[in-house]
Order: C-alpha cells, then sequence, then structure tokens
C-alpha cells in the first residue's frame, strides 16, 4: 500500500513522516521480526511473510500470525520430520523467500548444508505448503519476470532455472516425490485389512508405490503399476494407534484418493 516498513530480528516498524527531519519508527504489534533479511517478503492483499525462530510468520498490521503449522514446528527446531529434514539454526541468516505468482518460496539450508538446499513452497490459492529438496546449495534467488521464470545461483556460481512447470526431469534425473495424510487417530486401535488406491501414471517411467503406516513405521508396501486399478490389496496382520498413508515414487502422476480398512 506504499507503507514503507522496516524489521530487525525482533520486532517490525512502520516508517512516519514526510522527509528526512521528521522519519519516525512506529513499533508495531509483531510477534517477532526476521531472523534472514532477505526472509522479509510484502505480498499485495496479504501483508509481510517473516522468519521467526519458531516458524514462518504472516504480518496483516492488526495481527501476526505463525503460518507453519504444529507438523512444521519439529523442521524449525532443527529436526528432521519424516522425509522432511530440519533447518540448520546456526544458518538461518543465509535463509531466503521470494514471491512467484500464486506460490510463497522459503528457501533453507539442512544440517548439513551452509546455504540452502530444501524449501517450503506456500500456494496462495490452496493455503498447502509442499516441501523441495535439492542436490545443490542455493545462495541466492530472483524472478525474470521478462521470461516468467525464477532463477537462483548455487554456491559454485552456476545458474538454476526453478519451478519449471514443463520439464518432468530434475538435471536429466527423474523427480522423485511423497505425499503422506496426517496421521489418523483415536481411542481405538487399527486393524487394517486392504488399501485401495486411485493413482494414474502419466508417464512410461514414471513410478509409485502405495505405503501404509502404524504409529509411524511402514507395515505394508504396494507397488502401483497400472493406472488408475482400484483393486483391494491386501494388509497382512498388524495393529496400532495411529494409522497413516504414504504415496512415494518418481516421475509425473496424478493423485486422486486412497482408502484404507
Amino acid at each position: 500500500t506504499g507503507q514503507l516498513y522496516l524489521a530487525s530480528d525482533t520486532h517490525i516498524y512502520a516508517i512516519q513522516g514526510t522527509g528526512p527531519t521528521s522519519f519516525f519508527p512506529l513499533r508495531l504489534n509483531a510477534k517477532t521480526g526476521t531472523k534472514a533479511r532477505n526472509c522479509f517478503l510484502p505480498v499485495r492483499g496479504r501483508g509481510i511473510y517473516h522468519l521467526g525462530r519458531d516458524g514462518i510468520y504472516l504480518f496483516g498490521l492488526s495481527d501476526d500470525v505463525k503460518i507453519t503449522g504444529q507438523l512444521f514446528d519439529p523442521i524449525f527446531e532443527g529436526t528432521t520430520t519424516g522425509s522432511i529434514p530440519g533447518i540448520n539454526l546456526d544458518r538461518m541468516s543465509y535463509c531466503w523467500m521470494l514471491q512467484h505468482k500464486d506460490l510463497v518460496l522459503f528457501a533453507y539450508p539442512s544440517a548439513t548444508a551452509n546455504y540452502p538446499n530444501n524449501m517450503l513452497v506456500l500456494n496462495l490459492k490452496t493455503n498447502k505448503i509442499v516441501h523441495h529438496q535439492y542436490n545443490v546449495q542455493f545462495t541466492c534467488a530472483a524472478v525474470d519476470f521478462t521470461n516468467d521464470r525464477i532463477i537462483a545461483s548455487d554456491n559454485s556460481g552456476y545458474i538454476w532455472q526453478l519451478n519449471y512447470q514443463g520439464r518432468t526431469l530434475d538435471h536429466d534425473t527423474a523427480i522423485s516425490w511423497q505425499i503422506e495424510t496426517k496421521e489418523f487417530g483415536g481411542l481405538h486401535k487399527y486393524f487394517p485389512r486392504y488399501a485401495r488406491y486411485d493413482v494414474a501414471l502419466e508417464d512410461t517411467a514414471a513410478t509409485a508405490t502405495g505405503r501404509v503406516l502404524l504409529d509411524g513405521a511402514i507395515k505394508q508396501s504396494h507397488t502401483l503399476s497400472t493406472s488408475r486399478k482400484t483393486k483391494k490389496r491386501l494388509i497382512t496382520g498388524c495393529t496400532g494407534d495411529r494409522l497413516s498413508v504414504r504415496i512415494d515414487g518418481t516421475g509425473p502422476v496424478s493423485i486422486y484418493s486412497a482408502e484404507i480398512e
């Protein structure tokens, strides 16, 4: 809206005044500032995305809300969650954010990296977050508006194009992916008997595997080699308190549904 904002490590300020002699920083009611100078990102119609010690926040003048929920809390404690590495807490100042269309990208270094090699991508339309992992470390990135693309520099000085929708390979390697439901739990035990998956393989080289998890451990794996074949797949005898479903593989696929009974 044309207003100037500044951030310190712990606070956000609105700059008021009409000239050099009248500028005044007004401290706002924000829960935190930003832990990295390149993680203070204004998005029109939303507010300012910024990096706190325990997650990513969205400041909207009237409130300051952490948008990375409980699922991502361990990551900001430096702890790996599932297949998502925890952040290198000593290198948080090297994180960066940028916006491209309806996506907000947050890049961070894992515990074994000096520069960002992981990315949380927020879809502004769905408010869902996905995780990307790379085998190179990116020191910075920018949006190339002329060519409508995201470009990034790695720590060896090479330039990469990110989020290339027309590619099914990542540097000539099939892109691996994974999606997992939340853990379902209640006051009774789970005794899963069979699973069904509705998954379409969109490429002849694409692969997909469905996995049944109880209490965080894989109990059964099913290879999905035929598109949209929703037959019942048996699960060996097992029991647990928390049930979830994971589907992973390589290459382009479309996932319609999955169920366990």
